[in-house]
């Protein structure tokens, strides 16, 4: 129900303001992405008894690829075409934080100090 009012929102706002194309081309498209991206990390709580750092994993990974949708979505308006360039980069940083935090996840047993464990 809060994507229906949201999106009604932006479009309201793009015809208040006279330019029409932004909220419809720009602004519900990204709304959409947000909450697909929303709803699969949801999906990914519900399914995984263990809860630890590999959610946190999967929040990293979902903001990693809402980010390309928001490049590809941005670059497609301005240019006609597109374009992913910075977007890349921050997927490959959310991916190798996920990667750290569900290898910490998976491999540290449950009672186990994270200062023993790091050696600190």
């Amino acid at each position: 129900g809060s994507f229906i009012t949201t999106s009604l929102l932006i479009i309201l706002l793009d015809v208040y303001s006279h330019k029409i194309g932004w909220g419809t081309q720009l602004g519900v498209p990204m709304l959409l992405s947000l909450y697909f991206v929303i709803y699969i990390i949801v999906v990914l709580f519900r399914i995984n008894r263990q809860h630890g750092f590999n959610m946190l994993g999967y929040i990293f990974i979902g903001i990693g690829f809402y980010c390309i949708s928001i490049e590809s979505l941005v670059s497609r308006y301005t240019e006609g075409q597109i374009s992913l360039r910075w977007s890349l980069i921050v997927l490959v940083c959310m991916l190798t934080i996920a990667g750290i935090l569900m290898y910490i996840h998976h491999r540290l047993k449950k009672g186990t100090e994270l200062i023993r464990f790091f050696h600190i």
